[in-house]
C-alpha cells in the first residue's frame, strides 16, 4: 500500500512517514538517504498478537534475508509509541518492515492492518 511521506518542520522531526498498511512488504529508503530517527508508533488494534517493525540501514531489503538493525515489539490490540530522544542514525538509508514473528528469517505478516509512523530528519 502507499505511504504518506510529509516533509514539514516539527518539534519532533523534520519528516513523518505513515505506513497504513504495515506488513512483510518493505518500504525502502523512505527519508532518500541518510536520516536520523526519532519515533516509531505502531497502531497494532487489529491484531490480537504482538507485531515486530524491523528497521534496516539499507536503501534496500530483502524481507527474510536482510537482518532488521532495530526491532519493535508491538503489543496487539494496542498503540505503542517508541521514542528515541536523542535519536538512531541510519547512515545509508532507513527501510522498514513489519512481521508476525521476531527472527530475521519471518517473511510472514500480521494479519489485519498496523500502521506505522516514522519520525525521522
Amino acid at each position: 500500500m502507499p505511504t504518506d511521506n510529509i516533509t514539514a518542520a516539527t518539534e519532533l522531526s523534520s519528516r513523518l512517514v505513515t505506513d497504513y498498511d504495515a506488513n512483510a512488504t518493505a518500504e525502502e529508503n523512505i527519508a532518500a538517504g541518510a536520516t536520523i530517527l526519532y519515533q516509531v508508533r505502531v497502531d497494532n488494534r487489529a491484531n490480537s498478537g504482538t507485531v515486530y517493525v524491523k528497521l534496516a540501514d539499507a536503501t534496500s531489503v530483502t524481507v527474510g534475508t536482510t537482518h532488521p538493525d532495530v526491532i519493535f515489539a508491538a503489543t496487539g490490540s494496542k498503540i505503542t509509541s517508541f521514542l528515541i530522544p536523542e535519536g538512531h542514525g541510519f547512515g545509508l538509508g532507513l527501510s522498514f518492515w513489519a512481521t508476525s514473528g521476531s527472527l530475521s528469517s519471518v517473511t510472514s505478516g500480521p494479519g489485519g492492518d498496523v500502521i506505522v509512523h516514522v519520525n525521522c530528519t
